[in-house]
């Protein structure tokens, strides 16, 4: 058995690729895996690390203006494709899995013209620009939240929720406070912007601490491009409360934080809220206005709508509002249990595999049509 994975450019894209090929491998361990990507998105430093074949192609996402850059990068697009139709058919793949970013589209419509089985998964609630487009050719698309399947009516969907590492989170609540040398009724928060950090919310939570006596043990993870200046910053504030405060760059141990918390605040990337709810935590999403189509505003409206927590929309954010916000809905003990309930309802944790279960009947399927089953039954 063969399989391409391809997806790019940013952690939402990545990740969600290298659970779904953990779950494959598991299952499969001597299956010959492939991953699809860019020499220039998150895939080029983060696959290498991975026992699969990187394979790389010459691919740009498109400007949203009439420019000569875009037929620049739409002849690269064809190339690409043309690519890995080859490398597709020489290869014998038998699947094609892509989980979105500009890089999956060359690959997954070369895979459509060969009839090779294919599926995408979507991560967000508003879909992105290639999977609406894809959507129509592959053989069936994954979707993360109940709200997509609007977005999809001629596509062949099913609902799996978004797949994250799931061994990640066994660790227990309790557990993950005694690592952290917290007390057990001690209020924790962890914030951070993502991958590459939130100004708006960076100096949003300094105008916080400036004003506010802290009530609470905090980790901010302030991105590492921002880290020396939110650092500097944060020494001229003369909270005495704010020994309580830690602020990092970057951390390898977000699960265990977030496992640990009783609020993140956070901007409102896909993954990192399905992570937030299979930790059962209560949230404030802070979605970034400036992402594609403002796909972040509609997953924070989501657990906004399921009571899982709040949001504040990234040009009303500052010190004032984060606090009233705080105060109000996160340090009520009562409200906070609350959201936790319904963030952890929202949680799948077999995402991962019940798309490798998905594959297979693909796979099983195509296997019919070809005769192929038919052929192994006879001999």
């Amino acid at each position: 058995m063969k399989i391409v994975f391809t997806g790019g450019g940013t952690g939402g894209h990545v990740y969600p690729a290298l659970a779904i090929y953990s779950a494959y491998k598991k299952r499969f361990p001597n299956a010959k895996f492939y991953y699809v990507g860019t020499n220039h998105g998150l895939e080029s430093s983060v696959v290498p690390n991975e026992d699969l074949e990187f394979i790389k192609i010459d691919v740009f996402g498109f400007k949203r203006k009439i420019c000569f850059e875009n037929f620049k990068r739409l002849y690269k697009a064809y190339n690409a494709m043309r690519k890995m139709k080859r490398f597709l058919k020489n290869e014998s793949i038998d699947l094609v899995i892509g989980t979105g970013g500009y890089v999956s589209g060359p690959v997954l419509y070369a895979a459509s013209k060969l009839k090779i089985p294919t599926m995408i998964h979507e991560q967000n609630v508003f879909p992105g620009l290639t999977n609406r487009f894809l959507a129509k050719r592959v053989t069936k698309v994954a979707i993360s939240f109940e709200e997509s399947k609007k977005y999809f009516q001629s596509a062949d969907t099913f609902l799996v929720g978004n797949p994250i590492r799931t061994d990640e989170f066994s660790i227990s609540r309790e557990v993950a406070r005694t690592n952290l040398k917290l007390d057990k009724d001690e209020f924790f928060i962890v914030s951070f912007g993502g991958s590459g950090g939130h100004i708006k919310l960076n100096n949003s939570i300094l105008e916080y601490l400036e004003n506010t006596p802290l009530k609470a043990n905090w980790i901010h993870i302030t991105g590492k491009k921002h880290f020396e200046d939110f650092s500097e910053k944060l020494k001229s504030i003369r909270n005495q409360n704010k020994k309580n405060f830690k602020a990092i760059s970057y951390s390898n141990n977000t699960p265990e934080l977030i496992t640990a918390a009783d609020l993140v605040i956070v901007s409102a990337g896909a993954i990192a809220i399905s992570e937030i709810c299979a930790a059962g935590v209560a949230s404030l999403l802070v979605p970034k206005a400036y992402t594609t189509n403002n796909h972040q505003e509609f997953n924070a409206k989501m657990i906004k709508s399921q009571k899982a927590g709040e949001m504040i929309l990234e040009k009303d954010l500052n010190g004032k509002i984060l606090k009233e916000m705080i105060e109000n809905c996160f340090y009520d003990r009562e409200k906070n249990m609350k959201y936790r309930i319904n963030s952890k309802k929202i949680a799948k944790f077999s995402s991962a595999d019940d798309i490798v279960n998905m594959a297979e009947l693909i796979l099983e399927e195509n296997k019919w049509k070809k005769g192929e089953v038919l052929k192994e039954a006879w001999l």
